[in-house]
């Protein structure tokens, strides 16, 4: 990372809604939204600061800030795991057995 760089912090207050033809908003936040890009504009010798409100983020752990890529995954991660948890409640013996094999899934008590 170095000065000029994009990265995204997340922001929970940061809430934008899909909208309808006639413009009125409806449903939840979309969670690509709550990532805001911002700039590093400056940096101290443990911290990047950041164009948003002065933000100051940690070099050592970079702790609420990410890359577009690591952004693209917590979306992904975000709209697919609660529907894949779903299927596997309603999956057949021979699916649920390739998925403990994917696990290497021991049986309790072997």
């Amino acid at each position: 990372m170095r000065i000029g760089d994009t990265v995204y912090i997340y922001d929970d207050n940061r809430r934008i809604y899909h909208k309808d033809e006639k413009g009125h908003s409806y449903g939840g936040p979309i969670y690509r939204e709550h990532f805001r890009a911002v700039s590093i504009k400056a940096e101290t010798t443990r911290s990047w600061i950041v164009s948003y409100y002065d933000r100051k983020i940690p070099k050592s752990t970079l702790e609420g800030c990410y890359t577009f890529e690591q952004v693209e995954e917590k979306v992904w991660d975000h709209e697919n795991r609660y529907k894949i948890a779903r299927l596997v409640d309603s999956c057949s013996l021979d699916q649920l057995k390739m998925i403990a094999g994917i696990f290497d899934w021991k049986e309790q008590g072997s």
